[in-house]
């Protein structure tokens, strides 16, 4: 129920994200809720003479003068907000509102200004004139054929041998530094280390010292560290080492055949398989090509529609960021680092947010919501990909809560396909992994507004 005595007037304010509601409270309504203070004040208060509770008013409203101002104030913005969230129910508030203006002027009406931050309207323009590449990743057969060497990379075994080590070789070695009389310090002595002789990350003279050795064999090292090296202690300095070699194996690579197929695969011949890598990176180029144009297409209307962030939601996403951070680090950080981490995430949670006013606006306003037998599709269609039954998958998604993000997920391809629909896409064939088009990549116009 409105509150007459409190009298509010809205209007916009330079920021799309803001609305400000001038506030007038009558004298007679601010000291009803002055009355109210000192009355509630009145039942803590102890004073010589008197019983708890039972000090005059007057001497409470005289001697906490100060305490009595500000709680007034405090209980009649809520009031305040509350008539205007009433009189405005289009209003979207993010966030708790700021006072700003406050004046307390004698023997007039108590007036402020409530600052509110809202999600900003967004009207998209230009659309049709839009154009946006589409780049079609193409998979070859180089690439197919690289895909199963990789996958005969990864089903490598690792063979001890008796030969002298060579670069790619997994050396397992023993070795210590050498004190100033040459001696090895046994209490730095390290007695099993393994390492992938030319591997990243091993020093230079390792690689040296370590080739044509054979497994018993030993030698030494001097190794002079970098500047820069990791290890403050080390940084710097020139050691000696005394290395022994205990170790080598070999990788021996499968050889790309049937039976390698079927070591990996349930299929049961080497073209099935090559058949299923070939598939496997379509749907990936496939999913790349979907990633690399909705982020073009985001771009491109935002270059010629504003859409302003409410501080609120650009800090929470700030604060998710690092949250997440913090989360998978497992440690803290001071302010000082927090000061530079907020620094650091903020174009890109302003980025996150447009986009995400931007697609919620075109969701609600074109009315893409998903329906529960376009959610019932999904489910059914990846049912099926997975080798699961679709009761099976929704039961699995409501266990792990993941039915909504599976909703949220379909609303987004909807309104991805809308937004395609509205302008003009230009299609270039690329192949997978090529940072440019060549110059004979084919095109084509589609989509040409709505």
């Amino acid at each position: 129920m409105s509150d007459k005595a409190i009298e509010h007037e809205l209007i916009p304010a330079e920021e799309a994200w803001k609305r400000v509601a001038h506030v007038s409270v009558s004298r007679e309504r601010m000291e009803e809720i002055r009355d109210e203070v000192v009355r509630d004040l009145r039942k803590k208060v102890k004073r010589p003479g008197f019983r708890k509770g039972k000090v005059p008013l007057e001497l409470v409203r005289r001697e906490y003068a100060g305490e009595v101002e500000r709680e007034a104030l405090e209980r009649v913005v809520p009031l305040a907000y509350h008539d205007v969230l009433q009189a405005h129910g289009e209003l979207q508030p993010l966030s708790e509102p700021r006072v700003s203006n406050l004046s307390l002027e004698e023997d007039q009406p108590v007036g402020f200004d409530l600052e509110i931050e809202v999600r900003p309207e967004i009207e998209l323009q230009g659309l049709e004139n839009l154009v946006v590449e589409r780049v079609e990743l193409v998979i070859d057969d180089a690439q197919v054929e690289e895909a199963l060497r990789e996958l005969a990379e990864r089903s490598a075994k690792w063979v001890p041998v008796e030969r002298a080590a060579r670069t790619g070789d997994s050396l397992t070695i023993e070795y210590a530094p050498l004190g100033e009389d040459g001696e090895p310090i046994e209490s730095e002595r390290n007695p099993g280390y393994t390492l992938e002789l030319g591997g990243e990350g091993v020093l230079p003279e390792f690689n040296s010292a370590l080739e044509g050795l054979e497994p018993g064999e030993d030698t030494q090292v001097e190794v002079q560290y970098p500047e820069d090296y990791p290890r403050e202690d080390l940084a710097g300095k020139t050691m000696r080492f005394v290395v022994k070699v205990l170790e080598i194996k070999e990788k021996q690579v499968p050889a790309i055949d049937d039976d390698f197929a079927q070591s990996v695969s349930p299929h049961p011949s080497l073209d099935e398989l090559r058949e299923a890598v070939r598939k496997d990176l379509e749907k990936a180029a496939l999913r790349e090509s979907d990633r690399q144009f909705r982020d073009a297409l985001i771009e491109e209307i935002l270059k010629v529609n504003s859409v302003s962030v409410p501080p609120t939601l650009e800090a929470r996403y700030v604060q998710a960021m690092i949250d997440d951070l913090q989360q998978s680090s497992q440690r803290g950080f001071d302010e000082e680092t927090l000061q530079k981490l907020r620094e650091s995430y903020t174009p890109a949670a302003r980025k996150a947010t447009q986009r995400w006013l931007m697609l919620d606006h075109v969701k609600k306003s074109q009315q893409l919501e998903a329906t529960e037998e376009e959610l019932q599709a999904r489910i059914e269609k990846i049912a099926e990909e997975q080798g699961h039954t679709a009761e099976e998958l929704r039961q699995a998604l409501e266990m792990n809560h993941q039915l909504d993000h599976l909703r949220l997920e379909l609303e987004e391809d909807k309104v991805f396909d809308w937004l395609t629909e509205q302008v003009q896409v230009k299609v270039v064939r690329r192949e997978a992994g090529q940072d440019e088009a060549p110059p004979e990549a084919s095109e084509e116009q589609a989509g040409e507004g709505a």
